[in-house]
């Protein structure tokens, strides 16, 4: 699927079929949804490094992965993004 259909999506429906898909076989697609999240936040400060894939959760969960620093700049991020959860990972400052 390409991003343009992923977007023409309902909300709902992104949601659904995020939690579903097979990220070995959707690379492409993640990697938009990616590219289209680090577009959204722009070049806010404390942010250092914005991943689309298996996230780091019990079980692992397809999702979008922000990884920020210790003591930056935070931008509320969005609880979901084109349907895919938005999970944030705090850094140390060291």
């Amino acid at each position: 699927m390409n991003i343009d259909t992923w977007k023409s999506l309902s909300e709902e429906d992104q949601k659904f079929k995020a939690k579903h898909l097979n990220p070995y076989e959707e690379w492409d697609l993640f990697k938009s949804v990616e590219n289209e999240f680090i577009q959204f936040i722009g070049n806010e400060l404390g942010i250092s490094k914005v991943f689309c894939g298996i996230g780091g959760t019990v079980g692992g969960v397809n999702s979008i992965s922000v990884h920020i620093k210790r003591g930056g700049t935070k931008k509320r991020l969005p609880k979901y993004f084109l349907g895919f959860p938005v999970i944030k990972a705090y850094e140390s400052q060291s």
